[in-house]
């Protein structure tokens, strides 16, 4: 209907969003550079259409981890809007794909910088989009949390958490979501006592929600099971990471992350149980099935490989194999460091 004009670029870049979230790579990389050949690089052609295709196409190759070819285009995308806004006036996303590209690169000051800067371009909005806004404080959190900073990832996921909740009640998943954050973060703590109130309080809004398996859903269930088993009680431990199984019955993506978990609380009950040699063989197996779970799962994936293989070196160390248990927590500490960005509907789009 719109052959070669500007509402068929806009659409092209509108399902190259899509093709994005959905994991469809090369098909959203294909949309943008048809879309932004299109409308060539005449000054009458760059507008906000224009400017959404260069920063969604950057983005798509630093979430793709190629930030060499991410850098420039996320550079070009706050460059035009920096002219066609004004200094100061550069949207929320073109300075959250910046802060992105930071913290990639191991810039972290120019990331907090940045990250700052589209905090308070949100907050000083009337109109911003909440999905929009919870993506940039999360993601923020995250950012804060690889880098060893809980406090400030803390406020960030409460202030999240407020907006999940004014926008979609406390009964939605995606209040559940980020009930499941703050969990993690307070688990990571030792606050053991909120961080199990945080996640009964997400499963309780999953298991309401039902028909669909949620990805907060799989780590709200390990993370209790891994509480329960350091406050000893084991069988409750055992009953959760069975549930675990069950939810992610029938979902090929969450099977292999799910398991993952199961072994991996099941492996510390064996040594629990003075079994270390069974439970170095389950820690072994979780890490292959996390290492090979799918994106959608990556951050719980990458959680469970973080705690599996500290909790994997102490055994080694105990067999005298010293060297072998020095790699496998310095891995766990790059894990650790290694941001998993939190991805929603909203993360490719640009107003």
């Amino acid at each position: 209907a719109w052959p070669e004009g500007p509402r068929q670029s806009e659409t092209a870049i509108q399902l190259a969003d899509v093709c994005a979230v959905l994991d469809r790579d090369g098909e959203a990389e294909s949309l943008y550079r048809d879309a932004l050949l299109s409308r060539g690089a005449a000054a009458d052609q760059i507008d906000d259409v224009f400017v959404r295709g260069v920063s969604g196409l950057g983005r798509l190759y630093l979430l793709r981890g190629e930030p060499d070819k991410a850098e420039p285009l996320i550079r070009r995308a706050l460059d035009l809007e920096t002219v066609r806004l004004g200094p100061g006036f550069a949207s929320v996303t073109a300075l959250f794909n910046m802060a992105l590209l930071h913290a990639v690169a191991g810039r972290d000051e120019d990331a907090k910088r940045r990250f700052g800067e589209a905090i308070e371009t949100l907050e000083r909005s009337d109109g911003a989009e909440p999905l929009e806004a919870i993506a940039v404080y999360d993601n923020c959190a995250l950012f804060c949390i690889s880098r060893g900073l809980a406090d400030e990832a803390e406020s960030l996921f409460r202030r999240a958490l407020i907006i999940r909740q004014e926008t979609v009640g406390p009964r939605h998943s995606v209040y559940a979501a980020g009930l499941v954050n703050l969990g993690r973060l307070q688990f990571d703590r030792d606050a053991l006592d909120e961080a199990e109130s945080l996640l009964w309080q997400a499963t309780d809004v999953y298991q309401r929600n039902k028909g669909t398996l949620y990805a907060g859903y799989l780590p709200a269930l390990y993370y209790l099971a891994l509480i329960a088993r350091r406050n000893k009680r084991r069988d409750e431990a055992g009953a959760l990471c069975k549930k675990l199984l069950v939810a992610a019955e029938g979902n090929e993506d969450a099977n292999g992350p799910a398991e993952a978990a199961l072994l991996h609380v099941f492996g510390l009950l064996q040594t629990d149980r003075k079994n270390p040699g069974d439970g170095e063989q389950m820690f072994r197996r979780a890490d292959d099935l996390a290492r090979s779970a799918a994106s959608k799962h990556r951050r719980f994936a990458s959680n469970i490989l973080g705690y599996m293989l500290d909790d994997l070196a102490g055994l080694v160390r105990g067999d005298g194999k010293t060297a072998e248990a020095d790699a496998l927590c310095a891995h766990a500490k790059e894990i650790r460091e290694t941001i998993s960005w939190s991805l929603g509907r909203r993360v490719f789009t640009g107003g």
